[in-house]
């Protein structure tokens, strides 16, 4: 019980806690879509409030995927 409790304070390993995570941060809480699934959305979208670069949307693949991740630039098309 108490290893749940500390576990809270962090989304990637939060049970009973995630709806507090999700109404901190705004997302629609869904009890019906799995854990993995819940604590993926609650790290994109505290992954999402930095500056956008190569290294932060690598982050934000990772915590969907974990695996690698290879971003191509195209700078003169404008995207990647």
């Amino acid at each position: 019980m108490l290893k749940e409790f500390f576990s809270d304070f962090f989304p990637t390993l939060a049970t009973s806690g995630l709806s507090r995570w999700e109404k901190i941060l705004d997302i629609e809480s869904d009890i019906s879509i799995d854990l993995n699934s819940r604590r993926e959305r609650i790290c994109s979208k505290l992954l999402s409030n930095e500056t956008t670069t190569i290294d932060v949307i690598k982050a934000i693949i990772k915590v969907f995927t974990n695996g690698d991740v290879e971003i191509i630039e195209e700078n003169e098309l404008y995207h990647f």
